[in-house]
């Protein structure tokens, strides 16, 4: 009897022993195994494409977006740095060493092109053409100034400024022309009263 209560005890310590270290690997796996960042983001042939914005500061969570395999992926911004490596060229996101994760990828950056913003037609924010305008004798020997833009402008908040346009008066008119550099186009020819 003896010796069976000793095999008991034996195999209740061998399965103790078992069972602890069964526990002991679960809690490793499950708190202290890093996960590869290669597995949460897309991989490393992927082009991404960043604004100027982003460029500038690479570390917010639009750039995160663009290179994680999901928006539901358990990387956070705080987990990661990001960084733009050669000479820009390359956009590098590696793990804290305090984060859950390890490893990084490094991603070829595309060149978004800076299409310009679309020009707006001056005759959308100044008064019609038939309208007649009256101008001072100042004015009309001096009419690049701010006196004579409001008179033509549709609304006095009006987002066109004098310096976005060019203003000549001959034979009796006013000609309102957009400069190349700014954000308009195009030209309002207004009769004098």
């Amino acid at each position: 009897m003896e010796e069976q209560q000793k095999k008991k005890i034996l195999v209740s310590s061998a399965v103790a022993v078992v069972l602890a270290v069964v526990i002991a690997v679960l809690v490793w796996l499950m708190f202290f195994k890093k996960i590869q960042l290669s597995n949460v983001l897309k991989t490393n042939t992927e082009k991404i494409t960043l604004t100027q914005g982003e460029i500038t500061n690479p570390q917010q969570d639009s750039v995160l977006n663009k290179v994680k395999k999901n928006t539901d992926s358990q990387v956070k911004l705080a987990d990661i740095t990001i960084t733009l490596t050669d000479e820009s060229k390359k956009l590098k996101v590696a793990a804290k060493d305090s984060s859950k994760f390890q490893g990084h990828v490094e991603y070829n950056l595309v060149q978004a092109s800076q299409a310009a913003p679309a020009k707006v037609e001056l005759n959308t924010v100044l008064k019609p053409a038939s309208e007649k305008i009256t101008l001072t004798q100042e004015e009309i020997t001096t009419p690049q100034q701010d006196s004579v833009l409001n008179k033509v402008k549709k609304n006095a908040d009006s987002q066109v400024k004098l310096a976005d346009v060019t203003l000549t008066v001959a034979d009796n008119k006013l000609k309102v022309t957009a400069n190349g550099s700014s954000q308009f186009k195009g030209f309002v020819e207004y009769n004098l009263s």
